[in-house]
């Protein structure tokens, strides 16, 4: 395990330390001049649309309405990355990090809105009539680049395991933290259990079960981190400065030992900012493909869904933590963290945390588990459907047991690797976009 850990690592530093982020960057900036900054336009717009359900017409063509659609991918964003992602990130970069998960999030608000409108663009229909898009489609159809449509389609169906490991290995050391004498595999049995009754109904049972589940567990974890930010009023001016600080500085929780300074700082944002709200990833386009709403809409409702999972969620989770520090334990990470922030204000909250870490995480797992499938099928054919879904919940499984540190730098290798043929095809598509934006 130590090798690989270690071959993962340089792999994971180059391309997060290169071209992945440059792309990210370059791509972001790239759409917010060409569409004159659509993330501040049409924010307002998403956040009616969303409420209103405006948009969820039947008689477009798709497997979802536009609000399950969306909820589908928030349902993959939202997951225990927005917890216990921000909680390893800022022990390793420091509370900085999550100055950079805010630029990386404005900048692919605009991503996640051009990737979804591409993605449904060009997605097409199966012999069973179900939508089949997302960025494989739109670098085949919309540029001919068939070999780089594949290794994109290869890279998501690695990443989705790394997700499943991730929120498997997330919920399983939330549980045992409160419960040490429970095992790990028997619950992690649980957790693939529960998988495996949605992912057999399919997409449109995925879409149902997110529509109910995402909305709620949003909403409570923002009263609970609400509750605990008022409590400790006076201590959020000092953790607002901690994280304007520490973004342009060396200090962090272990960055000492991990080489600290700017770049850590950057590169921790980056990688667990995009784990956290996916832009740039390729999953808005895959969910997106299948809503029924114009592809505007659901481009509009994308970017409102990174806003919410960085700016809403992440944020919440990185002041809980500041605002906390000095009344948990020196040396947690992840889970544990976490929860001992949440319990710090009431010991019933670390329950209340627990249950949803178990949502978040679950829905991220169905999540992915459809967007693993998309990628397999471009590849490999429908006729794999059936195995990719069992070897799925087999790596669900096996992420309750793994250590952490290997599951997080197998997914952000995958993560990087995603990304790079996904902006690709975005910056050469730009055009199809801005056409579509002006028409709306």
């Amino acid at each position: 395990m130590i090798e690989y850990l270690e071959i993962v690592t340089i792999l994971r530093n180059f391309i997060w330390n290169g071209p992945t982020l440059f792309l990210l960057v370059i791509t972001g900036l790239f759409l917010s001049f060409k569409l004159r900054f659509v993330q501040l336009r049409f924010l307002g717009h998403g956040f009616r649309t969303l409420f209103s359900l405006g948009v969820d017409k039947k008689d477009g063509q798709g497997d979802l309405s536009s609000f399950q659609a969306i909820m589908t991918a928030m349902a993959g964003a939202i997951g225990t990355g927005n917890i216990t992602g921000i909680a390893t990130a800022v022990i390793v970069g420091g509370y900085g990090a999550i100055f950079w998960m805010w630029v990386v999030a404005f900048f692919g608000m605009a991503t996640a809105y051009s990737e979804t409108i591409l993605g449904h663009h060009f997605r097409t229909f199966n012999d069973e009539n179900e939508v089949c898009g997302g960025p494989m489609y739109t670098l085949s159809r919309g540029l001919g680049y068939k070999k780089l449509a594949i290794f994109f389609a290869i890279c998501g169906s690695i990443s989705a395991f790394g997700y499943a490991m991730v929120q498997s290995n997330s919920v399983v050391d939330a549980i045992v933290t409160i419960d040490p004498e429970l095992s790990r595999l028997v619950v992690g049995g649980v957790v693939m259990f529960a998988t495996a009754i949605v992912v057999l109904g399919g997409i449109k049972v995925l879409g149902r079960v997110a529509a109910v589940l995402v909305p709620f567990m949003a909403f409570l974890y923002l009263i609970m981190g609400a509750l605990i930010l008022v409590s400790n009023f006076e201590m959020i001016p000092q953790a607002f400065k901690m994280i304007f600080i520490q973004a342009f500085t060396s200090e962090a929780a272990i960055g000492g030992a991990m080489g600290g300074g700017l770049l850590l700082a950057v590169q921790t944002g980056a990688q667990y900012g995009i784990f956290a709200n996916e832009a740039g990833l390729g999953s808005y386009a895959i969910s997106g493909a299948s809503s029924r709403a114009n592809p505007v809409e659901q481009g509009i409702l994308s970017m409102t869904g990174v806003f919410i999972a960085t700016m809403l969620v992440c944020t919440m989770t990185g002041l809980v933590l500041a605002v906390t520090s000095d009344l948990v334990p020196k040396g947690l990470i992840g889970s544990p963290l976490a929860m001992a922030s949440f319990s710090s204000f009431h010991s019933s909250f670390r329950y209340v945390l627990l249950v949803g870490l178990i949502l978040f995480a679950f829905t991220t797992i169905l999540a992915w588990q459809y967007y693993g499938e998309k990628c397999t099928d471009f590849f490999l054919g429908q006729r794999v459907s059936v195995a990719y879904r069992i070897i799925f919940l087999g790596v669900v499984l096996l992420g309750a047991v793994l250590e952490l540190d290997a599951v997080w730098t197998t997914a952000h290798l995958a993560n990087g690797l995603m990304v790079i043929p996904n902006t690709i095809s975005i910056l050469l598509l730009a055009s199809i976009v801005k056409q579509k934006t002006e028409e709306f």
